[in-house]
């Protein structure tokens, strides 16, 4: 995944306001970075085989309009839930522990 970046196309199986850029990118010290919407995110991952697992997040705390705020906070609970993740069709699926895609994202 390290040099990867991703756009939020959906969250919770509803599409991503189109209004809102949420991202998320893998560096290749481990790390990952990106903005929720409103506001920028740093932390760590990590990944071994298809699982995937982010560590605690660091975030800006700007004030941010309710549609940017409301698909960040979305955004944020689907990175602390995910414990997988797969790639079909050149969309990044991240996958929750019971199975269940939580975010699909796509080419920025």
């Amino acid at each position: 995944m390290a040099g990867t970046e991703w756009r939020v196309l959906e969250l919770e199986g509803k599409k991503a306001d189109t209004n809102v850029t949420s991202t998320l990118i893998f560096d290749a010290d481990g790390a990952v970075r990106g903005n929720g919407g409103c506001n920028a995110f740093r932390g760590d991952v990590d990944i071994e085989g298809t699982t995937m697992r982010f560590g605690q997040l660091a975030s800006t705390m700007m004030a941010c309009e309710d549609a940017k705020s409301v698909q960040e906070a979305v955004f944020h609970a689907a990175l602390s839930q995910t414990a997988a993740y797969s790639v079909q069709d050149g969309n990044l699926m991240l996958v929750d522990a019971a199975g269940k895609t939580i975010a699909r994202l796509g080419a920025p």
